[in-house]
């Protein structure tokens, strides 16, 4: 089989797997939207980050399931090196995913508008883009790497990609021979230190006046909510990058709240959330 062939193969598959996780986030947003309008704070920037956040995360996740349909394909048949397959595969990818993933902004936008603020979008950072971009760069040093190894040995290869799943609801994936996929939520350790770095958020939002733009006490409150959620035998992920991601961004707009962002996104990376 040709790299024409696992190209035409992807063409089919990759929409379906784009369709599937469509799917997944429309379900997401309902939650999202049904939760903040319980609190009262469906007009608020809190909501429209929200939303932001996990479309960032869905940008992210659905890059790196257009590599894994690639791959996959790739594995099964065998294939021999060639000098125009790294270019071709990136092309590949990147087709899928243009430089203004409009299906993912417009849901930012449309939240916007709800939230009854829509000229906020312009003075928001794109972080569907910037997730766009950190996939597609990571995605791009996996081709590379497969490529490399496709080079050594140049017909049925043993190797795995390797992603970090940072708050992400997309399904481990296995590819290759006897390979495993394993993304979970960590706990132990690394929650306790979770659950320390919001208490030092909750410390540091009491030394401060007002957020710009954010409503202070929510963000006191989503901290609580959070450490609720992490207390749980089985915390719900989505609920937890949700939470988390919201805090993140308001933290980071403030100089004098920069250290409790920092360790805040220190341990969350360690349990597998992604702040912005």
């Amino acid at each position: 089989m040709t790299i024409a062939d696992i190209l035409e193969f992807a063409r089919e598959r990759i929409p379906l797997e784009i369709a599937k996780d469509e799917n997944r986030l429309q379900t997401e947003i309902a939650k999202i939207r049904s939760e903040h309008a319980a609190r009262g704070m469906l007009l608020s920037g809190n909501f429209i980050i929200a939303i932001e956040n996990i479309c960032a995360n869905a940008a992210r996740g659905r890059i790196k399931s257009a590599w894994e349909v690639l791959h996959r394909g790739i594995t099964t048949v065998g294939i021999e090196y060639d000098t125009e397959i790294e270019a071709q595969l990136r092309v590949a990818i990147e087709s899928y995913f243009p430089e203004h993933m409009n299906g993912l902004q417009y849901r930012v936008v449309e939240a916007a508008k709800q939230a009854g603020m829509p000229d906020i979008i312009s003075r928001m950072p794109d972080e569907v883009g910037k997730a766009r971009r950190a996939a597609l760069a990571e995605v791009a040093s996996e081709i590379r790497l497969f490529v490399l190894t496709l080079k050594k040995r140049p017909v049925q290869i043993p190797y795995s990609p390797q992603f970090n799943f940072h708050n992400s609801t997309i399904g481990a994936l296995q590819t290759g021979d006897q390979s495993t996929a394993n993304v979970q939520f960590q706990t132990g350790v690394a929650s306790e230190d979770l659950i320390k770095a919001l208490d030092i958020v909750l410390q540091s939002l009491d030394g401060i006046g007002d957020i710009p733009g954010q409503n202070k006490a929510e963000i006191i409150e989503l901290v609580a909510d959070g450490k609720s959620e992490l207390a749980k035998e089985k915390p719900n992920q989505t609920k937890l990058g949700s939470y988390l991601g919201t805090i993140g961004q308001a933290l980071s707009i403030v100089a004098n709240l920069k250290p409790a962002y920092e360790g805040l996104k220190t341990a969350a990376n360690a349990c597998g959330f992604h702040l912005p």
